[in-house]
């Protein structure tokens, strides 16, 4: 990472600022609630920013509290949106080939189908974070406000 943003990351002044953003939050992820539903303890808590404009020196509002299952996911957003396609149309020599499965009602057709050069594998367009769709019930329209909102 960059040197500058660990730094800050550690330093006494974000560490007030992360403390007023998670009491102002309420201790809680602010997508999924997940410290009410019991999935994560308040330590687990992470302070995200939505926007960088104002880094070091941004105002209170321009954080929130999240889980990290929501915080890997809207990051996960965010670097797809940097390293799309179609910024990186010369990673790949060849179109790479995907998987896709369609579910009929007859059964389940299986069938590979190229993607306009982009590089799945590509670690720019690779994500460790588990699917939106797996996460706790009723988390998936908080996520989608969460977007809305640029968290």
């Amino acid at each position: 990472m960059n040197p500058g943003y660990d730094a800050y990351l550690n330093s006494e002044a974000w560490q007030r600022k992360r403390q007023q953003v998670l009491e102002r939050d309420g201790w809680q992820c602010r997508c999924c609630d997940a410290i009410a539903q019991g999935r994560y303890s308040k330590a687990d808590l992470q302070v995200h920013h939505r926007h960088y404009d104002h880094f070091g020196n941004e105002p209170l509002e321009d954080l929130t509290t999240l889980c990290p299952e929501c915080h890997d996911a809207i990051t996960a957003v965010h670097r797809r949106r940097r390293y799309s396609a179609k910024n990186l149309p010369d990673l790949c020599a060849e179109p790479t080939l995907s998987r896709s499965i369609e579910v009929t009602k007859y059964g389940t057709e299986v069938s590979n189908l190229s993607v306009d050069g982009a590089c799945p594998d590509h670690p720019a367009q690779r994500t460790n974070s588990q699917s939106i769709g797996s996460m706790g019930k009723g988390s998936q329209s908080y996520l989608k406000q969460a977007f809305q909102d640029r968290c």
